[in-house]
Order: C-alpha cells, then structure tokens, then sequence
C-alpha cells in the first residue's frame, strides 16, 4: 500500500482484518501540516463498517453549526448543519483524524513504513501472482529490498508511481489549486464554515481547532501571480472578499499550495495493481466528497481484492467501471454547483467552469 491517506489507511485496515500480510508505505512526514476540513455525515456508515464509528465519536470533533456561503449573491446565505438523516456534519481536525486512523490500521496489524519513499518499483520475471513485484524502499539513506504480490496505490494525485504502473494513463479537467494560509490565535472561536465567491475562484474559511483556523483560495494555476508575488496575490483574493476577511486577518504565516485538479485514471485497475482515493480519481473540494468519497472507496477496493485473491476478479472489474462512473456523476454534479454562479461570468476561471465538461490533454508524467 503506497500512501496514508484516508483511502489508503481504509484499505490497509479492511486488508489487514481479512488476514492479509499488509504493508503501508509513505513518504510524508508526521509534522507536515494538513488542511483543516469538514467532513459530511455521509462519512457515518463507512466509519461503522470500518468499526470505526465510536472511536470517531470519541474523538471530540466539534459539530459543523452554520455553513455561510456567499455564492451567486453578495448576501450570506446560512444552512443549518446539525439537522441531517445520518447525524450531524463536522469539523476536522485532519492531523488529530489522519493519526488517529493510521493507529487504527497499526492496531489491525498493517506494517507501517513512515517517511520511506519508493525507490524503485518494477515487476518480477515471474509467471506466479505471489511476489510479483519488487521494490526499494528507502528511509534515513537506507534501502532494502522487498516483493509484494500487489500494489495499492493511494499516493495521490502527483505521484510518480502511477507512472510506473499503468504510465499515467489519466485525464485532467481543470488546472484547480488551493492557496492556503493557517491561524492559530484568532480572538474567540469560531465555529462555522464561510464560502465565498470571487471573480478569480473561491475563497473558504473553515475552524478546526478551538482558536484555529485555515483559509484557502481556490483558482486556476494560469491565474496564480500576472506579475504579482504569491502572497500579493493571495492578499488580492482574500480583500475581495466581504464576509471571510473580516475573520481572517492574519497574513503573516506561510503560504502552502497544493494540487485540487479533477482528474480521472483511465485504468484504476491492471495487471497486479489497484489504484484508490485520488490516484483513481481526484474532485473539487466544492463537492465536499473528499474523505468521505476515499474511505469508502478504499474499503470497496479491499473488498475487491479480497475477492480476487480467492478466484474472483469480478469484484475488481466492478470496482474499476464504479469509479468511472462515480467521477461522471461528480462531473455534473460539480458544473451544477459552478452554474449557481453568475456575477463573474466573464472571468476566466468561471467561464471555464460554465462550459460543459471537457478534459483538458491527457496528464504526462510530471505536471
């Protein structure tokens, strides 16, 4: 398993509880800061199928009381988020939620490779299913050789493993990114979700801790700068704003930006491979379909594979066409969301998102 994100962990835990020898590998390091998020009551029944509900509850994630959204009007518009059929939406905590999830696939039994890289990956000369692939696994300047029978990749949108494994054969629709910036000392807390349109993209506020918070400019790459320094246009895009600027004052802190294209794999599932969470399809966070869309990915992918490795492969190539078919139905639903607004319809970034649906050239290698 190459990654330890929410699909990833998901899998690796189904795997590990059905019996299977199971190895988790990430790159990334425990100190890297993620973004604060929100999470649907649809995350509900895949934590109880996961045997993960309670623990969750226990967790202490605060309720999401107010979603405020500034789209298609100036005026905020407020929905309720504690009425809901499956409970209450929340706030996430993601670094309290991510390490709390890989001590659950460590609990099961699933061997954890923290801050090891994939040095080198390829298949055996052999014509049995056991032991198929090798791979270098690299930590702290060591290397060590191991052979897997499978390969599970949920390293994500830009990873070079999925080059190696079907040779990126994917296609994009947008060029999306998010600019984000954390607060950690906001005067009183507050617990709502704030999303505001602007003529270049989306602006977003969401709490995730008592005093703490992320904004996050979402926009086009292309867009990113026209001469100015990234934070000039950051501080741009939050002043055009009317609603999150007044809670969000704080421009000191480091800006990160990271990857949100829809993108689509065309072959989530090979010869010895199975691709989960982003790797096989990447949304909009405007879809709010993130974690909930990976956990639940994730364990129907292990599902799948369970299956497999008992004589039926069906399962996988019913795994495979769900994929695709989910993404086509986020298509429509994401243009939906985009067509509710129209004060900036002559802007690059909307016009492209009023058009209908289209993939931009295939994904290469490196983007």
């Amino acid at each position: 398993m190459i990654g330890a994100g929410p699909a990833g962990l998901a899998a690796s835990l189904r795997l590990a509880d059905r019996g299977f020898e199971t190895t988790l590998v990430d790159a990334s390091s425990t100190a890297r800061r993620a973004i604060g998020e929100t999470v649907s009551s649809r995350i509900a029944p895949t934590l109880a199928e996961l045997g993960l509900a309670r623990s969750f509850e226990q967790l202490g994630q605060r309720p999401l009381r107010l979603i405020c959204s500034a789209w298609g009007r100036a005026e905020l518009a407020e929905r309720d988020g504690l009425f809901d059929v499956d409970g209450h939406a929340a706030h996430l905590d993601r670094p309290v939620f991510d390490a709390w999830l890989r001590q659950a696939a460590i609990s099961a039994g699933v061997a954890f490779f923290r801050q090891t890289t994939v040095r080198s990956l390829r298949r055996r000369d052999i014509t049995d299913r056991a032991g198929r692939w090798a791979a270098t696994l690299s930590a702290a300047g060591a290397h060590r050789e191991h052979t897997f029978d499978l390969v599970v990749h949920a390293g994500g949108r830009q990873s070079s493993i999925s080059r190696r494994l079907d040779g990126r054969r994917s296609l994009r629709w947008d060029r999306l990114v998010g600019v984000a910036q954390h607060a950690d000392a906001l005067p009183e807390p507050v617990w709502r979700m704030y999303v505001e349109a602007i003529d270049e993209g989306w602006v977003y506020f969401t709490p995730y801790a008592q005093r703490s918070a992320v904004v996050v400019w979402m926009t086009d790459a292309d867009l990113l700068g026209g001469g100015r320094t990234l934070r000039q246009s950051f501080t741009r895009a939050l002043e055009k704003t009317q609603h999150v600027q007044r809670l969000f004052r704080d421009v000191s802190s480091e800006l990160h930006v990271f990857d949100a294209r829809s993108a689509l794999s065309l072959e989530p599932v090979g010869d010895g491979y199975v691709m989960v969470g982003d790797a096989a399809a990447s949304v909009d966070p405007l879809s709010s379909q993130g974690i909930e869309t990976a956990l639940a990915g994730g364990l129907r992918a292990a599902d799948a594979i369970v299956s497999a490795f008992r004589g039926d492969t069906q399962p996988l190539a019913q795994y495979a066409r769900s994929v695709h078919r989910d993404f086509e139905g986020y298509l429509a639903l994401r243009q939906g969301y985009y067509l509710l607004e129209r004060r900036f319809a002559d802007s690059a970034f909307w016009r492209r998102r009023h058009r209908a649906a289209q993939p931009l050239e295939r994904s290469r290698a490196t983007p």
